[in-house]
């Protein structure tokens, strides 16, 4: 409501009489009830309403409501016009016609300054011959309020919908390409194994393989970011691990990078994949450094913060309960809103050709939601950026450590081992180089083939070597859970670098199965195996 007008002040408002004849008795009594009906209905309601004099905007009258809202006394009012209280940067006239109208939204000013919106119903009325406007003025600040909140929940939804889709892609994309990988390995393997080969085309081979294994970097980036990498749990001391890396961290930043750690002892630990933290603090320090080319301060910080039951509304990643907070703060270039909202997906990035894949911070992010926590990014253009991890802290007994290989395994003396896998190539691969090295081998494309294999050759199965994820209808684990049931102490290896919940060799009977991360070479296949049929001799 925004109104120009400086014209002299209205008459008394309706329900006043200017007449110099006494009214009679009944007629004043009549006209006081009706003033004081007319008074209780414009103190009762709860939205401001204000009496406008049409000819000249002067504010005649005011309930409560509005002199709570606007901070005025009736007195002051009644010295003032509309356009006193508007905040439009064009004023207009309020009194647009002689109509009811509805203004659904106009800027408004109280006596302190302040600038709030409103929404305006206005009513028109005469009596003796003078024109009026009712203002019946509803404060939606907190409806703005709420919009604005709920927009900004619904762009984070749609955000997180996003970003989800992106990850089941990448996850799907990694999972493929572990298989061809392992595949290309098993058979360079093999290749190597040749005794006439030349050695310049040894040394060739060598190099190619080398060429491979650095893919496995990329497909495991992508599986970090899609929250589907097999984790190995243990429980980690946070701010152990972050000292253990200072040394590592100080020669791959450089000596510009004034890098130190802050945080108390006798933290709660976590349960986490180690190797997986320590690939979150290095993305996110070298993320750091590129932010900050000529030097300066980077801090690590790791705290104790207990969430209440409000912490949803700030981040709706964000859940109630106690979480160990990781975070880095650099004083860098920092980032625009524009370029927040895109910092997780991969291979967005702001550095330039040849500097980043755009991969690191999205490692970041599904690595940490994998331990079921969230990311958290403050950040201003000019004033440095600090990201922050949050992940539960540990309540309750420790996973079973993963097991380690042996450098040097021995051939296999006739031992049958049942492989379970539906990429045929990368079956193939495995049955060969099982064979080679002297091992009898029963093989299957799926889950339902592997149980009918397993009731065949029941009795002369010494080892399952499965993948994770196959058709059929069944995954690796329960193909082994099912064939437990026959034979409960059976020895078991379970091939994955994809799946939908994280790996935890502890959930498994202790010493009976060992988890294989995708892509692998034929050394590491042979020395699990060998690893999980010598033991059998002592179970």
């Amino acid at each position: 409501m925004s109104l120009t007008s400086n014209m002299s002040r209205s008459p008394d408002p309706p329900g006043q009489c200017n007449d110099d004849r006494a009214p009679a008795p009944d007629l004043e009594n009549s006209l006081r009830e009706s003033e004081e009906r007319y008074r209780g209905v414009f103190e009762a309601e709860t939205d401001a309403i204000f009496l406008v004099d049409s000819a000249t905007e002067a504010l005649v009258d005011a309930n409560h409501a509005a002199l709570e809202l606007y901070g005025y006394t009736l007195e002051e009012i009644r010295r003032i016009t509309s356009a006193d209280i508007s905040a439009e940067p064009e004023k207009t006239h309020l009194v647009i016609s002689e109509q009811h109208k509805r203004v659904p939204l106009r800027w408004h000013r109280r006596k302190d300054g302040t600038v709030f919106p409103v929404e305006i119903t206005l009513s028109f009325f005469e009596t003796r011959g003078r024109k009026y406007h009712v203002a019946a003025i509803r404060d939606l600040t907190a409806q703005r309020r709420m919009e604005e909140a709920l927009s900004q929940a619904e762009e984070q939804l749609r955000h997180a919908q996003k970003m989800e889709a992106i990850g089941q892609l990448a996850g799907g994309v990694a999972h493929d390409f572990n298989n061809i990988l392992a595949g290309v390995l098993m058979y360079l393997g093999l290749l190597q194994l040749e005794p006439a080969m030349d050695p310049s085309m040894k040394a060739s081979l060598k190099e190619l393989e080398k060429d491979v294994l650095r893919g496995t970097a990329l497909t495991r980036q992508l599986l970090a970011f899609s929250r589907r990498q097999a984790m190995e749990l243990s429980v980690v001391d946070l701010k152990g691990l972050l000292q253990g890396l200072l040394k590592m961290l100080h020669r791959l930043l450089g000596e510009h990078i004034e890098l130190s750690l802050v945080g108390p002892d006798g933290l709660p630990p976590a349960e986490a994949d180690p190797s997986m933290l320590e690939q979150v603090v290095i993305n996110l320090c070298v993320n750091a450094r590129d932010a900050m080319p000529q030097g300066g301060p980077l801090i690590l910080r790791v705290a104790a913060v207990d969430l209440g039951s409000g912490a949803s509304l700030e981040n709706p990643e964000a859940r109630e309960g106690r979480f160990l907070r990781l975070s880095v703060s650099d004083s860098g270039s920092g980032m625009s809103k524009e370029t927040l909202q895109h910092v997780f997906e991969p291979f967005f990035t702001t550095k330039g050709v040849g500097r980043g894949t755009g991969l690191g911070l999205a490692t970041v992010h599904g690595i940490v939601k994998q331990h079921r926590g969230w990311m958290e990014v403050r950040s201003e253009l000019g004033r440095g950026s600090t990201f922050s991890a949050y992940l539960p802290a540990f309540e309750g007994k420790p996973s079973v450590p993963a097991e380690t290989r042996k450098a040097a395994p021995a051939p296999g003396v006739g031992e049958t081992v049942l492989v379970v896998e539906d990429e045929e190539r990368l079956r193939a691969g495995i049955i060969e180089v099982l064979q080679r090295h002297a091992y009898l081998v029963v093989e299957a494309a799926n889950g339902p083939d592997s149980l009918r294999q397993w009731r065949r050759h029941i009795e002369r199965i010494d080892l399952v070597v499965t993948d994770m994820v196959m058709p059929g209808g069944m995954n690796g684990r329960e193909v082994v859970e099912r064939m437990r049931e026959d034979r409960p102490g059976l020895k078991a290896i379970i091939c994955t670098g994809y799946t939908d919940e994280p790996m935890m060799p502890g959930r498994a009977p202790a010493g009976l199965t060992t988890f294989l991360r995708k892509p692998f070479d034929m050394p590491h296949l042979l020395a699990v195996v060998r690893q999980r049929l010598d033991e059998k001799r002592h179970a």
